[in-house]
């Protein structure tokens, strides 16, 4: 996804307040919503959506307190006052992330379309790898069949790109690429907070370093 020139997008602006996988509140007060993109229900009817905390938990790791510029695309606000805003950290942009990780389905709100290319993209990237709402575990819960903890686990085992794993040692969060010696014997609990990444870029963004006796 190329990123979109400098004048297209705001002054740098902190994330104070996670609200769940597509809104965030910023340092400001202000509230956004992305856009181009829905995350599970953090509880609607009073019944949670599947992966709901886990997308919270994800849109939190990407980017809580962390600065980063917006991007409007044609509308403003919706009608609660949020602003509709593509959220992007250097050259991540933070909704495609999302729907990319299966933590969000792509969807589009006229005349907010301008990603909406990519963001189906990456869509089907989620689903061909059985990532997140497109694996096993949505589908077992809609059963009935699985516990909480499965239903709110933020990462699967990958079945397509996302091979890099993020491990978490004495409290220090360290990723894993293929070639690493430690790969194969680097084993990840999501319950632990540990979770697979799609390129180096994202782990990084979010706060893990390349393990040391890696090739490269």
């Amino acid at each position: 996804m190329n990123v979109p020139a400098q004048e297209a997008l705001s002054d740098a602006v902190v994330v104070k307040r996670v609200i769940d996988g597509d809104t965030v509140e910023l340092e400001s007060g202000l509230r956004v919503r992305y856009i181009g993109m829905d995350s599970p229900e953090m509880a609607e009817r009073g019944v949670e959506g599947c992966l709901a905390e886990a997308a919270q938990e994800a849109n939190n790791n990407l980017v809580q307190g962390k600065t980063g510029r917006m991007e409007r695309d044609t509308s403003d606000k919706d009608r609660y006052g949020r602003l509709l805003r593509y959220v992007w950290l250097d050259t991540m942009q933070i909704n495609a992330t999302l729907v990319e990780q299966g933590l969000a389905r792509a969807i589009a709100y006229p005349p907010d379309v301008k990603y909406q290319q990519e963001l189906a993209i990456a869509e089907t990237r989620a689903k061909e790898g059985r990532r997140g709402m497109w694996g096993d575990l949505c589908r077992t819960a809609a059963s009935g069949d699985a516990t909480e903890e499965q239903a709110v686990s933020p990462a699967l085992p990958p079945v397509s790109e996302c091979t890099i794993k993020g491990n978490i040692s004495n409290g220090e969060k360290i990723y894993h690429l293929s070639g690493c010696k430690s790969y194969t014997k680097t084993v990840i609990t999501p319950a632990t907070g540990e979770r697979w990444f799609c390129t180096e870029e994202e782990a990084r963004a979010v706060g893990w370093r390349k393990a040391k006796d890696c090739s490269n």
